[in-house]
C-alpha cells in the first residue's frame, strides 16, 4: 500500500506493478464516491489532495455521486455498471460493486 488514505473504510488496496491501484470501498462508507475517487488517485500517485487537479475538470462530481450514491451509498441510482473517464494523468474506472480502479496512462 502505498500512501496514506483519508477514506477510512477502504478494506483492501492492491498495487499492481507501478501502473495499477485497486481500491475495493465499502458500500456502507459514509464518504462520498468522488471523495473515494479522489482518495484513490491520491493512494495511487502517493500525494495529498492538493497536489492533484480538481476533480471537476474531469468529471461531476455531483453527477458521480448521483449515480454511485450519496444520501444512501449503499443503494446507488445504478445498479450493475461502471464508468471509466481520464482524471488528469490516470485512468479511472468506478463501479457499483464497489471497487476503484486507477491506471497509468
Amino acid at each position: 500500500m502505498s500512501g496514506v488514505s483519508t477514506i477510512n473504510t477502504i478494506i483492501n488496496v492492491e498495487n499492481e506493478g507501478s501502473n495499477e491501484t485497486r481500491v475495493w470501498y465499502d458500500c456502507e462508507r459514509p464518504e462520498t464516491i468522488s471523495e473515494a475517487i479522489t482518495a484513490a488517485v491520491c493512494e495511487h500517485k502517493s500525494c495529498g489532495v492538493t497536489d492533484l487537479s480538481s476533480l471537476t475538470d474531469y468529471a461531476d462530481p455531483n453527477a458521480l455521486d448521483a449515480l454511485f450514491g450519496t444520501e444512501n451509498p449503499s443503494s446507488p441510482t445504478i445498479n450493475r455498471g461502471f464508468l471509466e473517464f481520464r482524471y488528469d494523468d490516470v485512468s479511472v474506472e468506478i463501479s457499483s460493486v464497489g471497487k476503484i480502479v486507477v491506471r497509468d496512462l
